[in-house]
């Protein structure tokens, strides 16, 4: 969490400085939909009982887990006006969705299939918003910026081969780059079009799990025994678009 706390005191900072020198500042909401992936890197294994993989149980864990959902975003933003076709703004967001990204796995002593969930809970973030006025009342804009994101990732039943016995938080740093659309109309309201494309840092999932119901053989309480092994870097994305509007202050 240390690094979402630094994160907001610094947008807050930012916005506050920019804000003192007069302009357009504003808050917007947007819905849309979000098409979250994984790409995964790794392997898994089963341990025998001399410690030594079971060959049979290596398994490489590769491929592009992705799965789509529902949207939302909260905005903070100021824009200053350069000359009567360009302008540029800084904007502070916070966003949420309903994206889950699933591996399915077949525990083959009970011919059950089980899933590992992986979800963008939330992300905060800042962006640079360059515009160019192409019509009286509407402009185009390009967005990049950068922002923390936390996913959850947790398995239900018993993961074959995977040692996927897990419920983890993660937090990760992501760049986002983006294009939209902004129609201004009335006194303070703008309704806004825009699809972006979040790039999250990779990151180790490593899970061992351990039998510790092994019997001792000099007597006294059970030993443990690691008897699975997963090592995966994951590298997500999130590709979203959205529609929304903002109120001008």
């Amino acid at each position: 969490m240390k690094k979402f706390n630094l994160l907001v005191c610094s947008l807050l900072w930012g916005l506050g400085c920019t804000a003192s020198y007069a302009g357009d500042l504003y808050v917007g909401l947007s819905l849309g939909s979000e098409s979250n992936s994984i790409a995964k890197s790794g392997s898994a294994f089963m341990y025998d009982q001399n410690h030594q993989p079971i060959k049979a149980s290596i398994k490489t864990v590769g491929g592009t887990d992705s799965a789509g959902g529902a949207a939302g975003e909260l905005d903070l933003g100021y824009r200053q006006i350069i000359s009567s076709r360009f302008s540029f703004g800084i904007e502070a967001n916070a966003m949420t969705g309903s994206g889950q990204s699933k591996e399915k796995y077949l525990d083959p002593n009970s011919n059950v299939w089980n899933a590992a969930v992986q979800t963008l809970r939330f992300s905060v973030g800042a962006s640079v918003l360059p515009s160019l006025r192409v019509y009286p009342h509407a402009d185009v804009f390009l967005r990049a910026g950068m922002g923390v994101g936390q996913f959850k990732m947790q398995s239900n039943g018993f993961m074959y081969q995977m040692a996927n016995y897990r419920t983890a938080v993660k937090d990760d740093f992501y760049s986002i780059f983006g294009l939209g659309v902004d129609g201004h109309f009335e006194k303070h309201w703008d309704f806004r079009l825009e699809a972006d494309y979040m790039i999250f840092s990779a990151f180790d999932v490593i899970n061992d799990n351990f039998d510790d119901t092994v019997p001792n053989p000099s007597g006294g309480a059970p030993s443990q025994q690691l008897v699975y092994q997963y090592r995966a870097r994951y590298s997500p994305a999130v590709a979203r678009v959205a529609i929304g509007m903002a109120y001008r202050f």
